[in-house]
């Protein structure tokens, strides 16, 4: 730090951190207590370039896709990392680089930080092409309707394979969408083994058009799913199920809920995307209220 008449000034190095320096002011025969200041910083890196190390490469789309997986803790941001600290956590992804469609979600509100979004705008850049200003748009303004991604309600009997659909509702021009499934281990299980190798879990079928790459991960009662076009012209979500999971019902069952939703459009701009939770098995439907969120 630097101070220059009445003037404070801090320089921070390009690179990602946080720093401190405690000043007081004095008037004459006067002076305040000491203040302590504490500075955010981040490294300048391009966007686009979310590992950090100078170019946007292919690495940079598994790199946004394990930054917009990494969960935070902050209160103040719902839960998400604020966007200048998103390298403190699980992935030490760049503020800047990962935050491709410079969005800056975080800044004045609890939205996530990087979503799919930021991987299709990403991909345009690899490619060479423009990416969008940073806006969020309601898929298909005319109709007014948004997207949707719903749950879909399956009865079934304690013991049964059960096949619940993901069913998507683009309304628009979907080429990303990511999501989160909760549900109770307890009443429910996911078999995440993968037999054919294909790098998905078997009890998880995705429905999708050639050029649209998945990352998933699961944990007990969270499976977590990315989806994105690479390629161009990029690929386009179709409207129905989105995908297929397949559970073990082990009792009477429960409420699937889908949390961390987000959508992108082909210009990598962040889509308005609501979501439903479904029940599988014998929950009492009656007094079932499904949950919408934003």
């Amino acid at each position: 730090a630097a101070t220059g008449g009445s003037n404070v000034s801090f320089t921070g190095p390009n690179a990602n951190g946080t720093d401190s320096f405690t000043y007081k002011a004095t008037d004459g025969s006067l002076e305040s207590t000491d203040a302590t200041v504490t500075v955010n910083y981040v490294k300048n890196d391009t966007r686009g370039d979310c590992n950090g190390n100078g170019s946007i490469g292919a690495g940079d789309f598994v790199a946004t896709a394990l930054e917009y997986f990494d969960s935070g803790d902050d209160p103040q941001y719902g839960g998400n990392p604020a966007w200048w600290s998103i390298y403190a956590g699980g992935y030490a992804g760049s503020p800047i680089g990962c935050d491709s469609n410079a969005s800056q979600n975080g800044a004045s509100n609890t939205a996530d930080s990087v979503n799919v979004a930021d991987i299709i705008c990403t991909v345009r850049l690899f490619f060479g092409d423009a990416c969008a200003p940073a806006v969020v748009v309601a898929a298909d303004v005319q109709s007014g309707a948004a997207a949707s991604l719903r749950v879909a309600n399956v009865v079934a009997s304690a013991g049964a394979a059960v096949d619940v659909p993901i069913m998507l509702h683009s309304n628009g021009d979907l080429a990303a969408a990511g999501f989160t499934l909760n549900y109770d281990a307890a009443s429910l299980r996911f078999d995440a083994a993968d037999a054919d190798g294909d790098g998905l879990p078997d009890a998880l079928a995705l429905h999708l058009p050639a050029g649209v790459q998945a990352w998933t991960q699961v944990s007990d009662g969270q499976i977590q799913v990315a989806l994105a076009g690479l390629s161009l012209p990029l690929p386009t979500l179709a409207d129905g199920a989105l995908a297929t999971v397949t559970f073990d019902l082990l009792d009477s069952g429960s409420i699937v809920r889908l949390t961390n939703v987000s959508a992108g459009d082909t210009r990598g701009r962040d889509v308005d995307m609501k979501a439903e939770d479904g029940a599988v098995g014998v929950v009492n439907h009656s007094f079932f209220m499904p949950l919408v969120t934003k």
